[in-house]
Order: structure tokens, then C-alpha cells, then sequence
């Protein structure tokens, strides 16, 4: 089953230049887990117990980086989820409904 982890930084309240550098750390934890990247989403082929444990352990080895150089992820990142990615509806395709299906014979 594919699972979707998906994060949103913040870059309102933080330099541009340090949320960039956080964000492209992150993506390189979460790419060495296992993760595949579609913007700021990661999915990859796991149960959805298993695929939460792997992103938050790859988050805290990340945090546990950054403390040694005083700083801390948590500080920037403002949204952190994960959900089956059955779930998600691309709200830019027509409804499945509104497909039509012709075949000629």
C-alpha cells in the first residue's frame, strides 16, 4: 500500500536560506529511508504503521544533526502528516464520474 508523508515548512516566520537548506536535508533523509519525492510529498510502497515509524525516525535522526549545531527541525516545520495515499483526490482531474469510457467496434 502506498503511504503519503507530506511537510510544509515555514518559510513566513524563518530566513529563506535556512528553511531551504532544512527542507533539502530533510529530503535527503527521507530519500535515503526509502522515500520517493513529489514535491513536498514522500510516498513509499509500506503499511501505514510502518511507513510513519520510518519518517518519524528519519525526522529525529535529522533533529538529532541539527541539535549539534544548536538548531532544531521542529522549529520550522509547521505541518507533518502522513495518510494512505488512496485517500488523496487530485482536485485538478474532472470527478471519476465525469470520465466517459467510448470504444468503437
Amino acid at each position: 500500500m502506498l503511504y503519503t508523508i507530506e511537510v510544509d515548512l515555514d518559510y513566513d516566520n524563518h530566513p529563506h536560506n535556512e528553511v531551504h537548506d532544512i527542507w533539502n536535508r530533510l529530503r535527503r533523509v527521507l530519500l535515503a529511508a526509502g522515500f520517493h519525492s513529489d514535491g513536498r510529498r514522500f510516498t513509499i510502497n509500506l503499511p501505514p504503521t510502518k511507513a510513519r515509524q520510518l519518517a518519524r525516525r528519519s525526522m529525529e535522526r535529522l533533529e538529532h544533526n541539527l541539535c549539534k549545531e544548536s538548531r532544531s527541525l521542529y522549529r520550522y516545520v509547521r505541518e507533518f502528516y502522513g495518510y494512505p495515499t488512496t485517500c488523496a483526490d487530485n482536485l485538478l482531474l474532472p470527478p471519476a464520474c465525469a470520465i466517459e469510457v467510448h470504444h468503437d467496434a
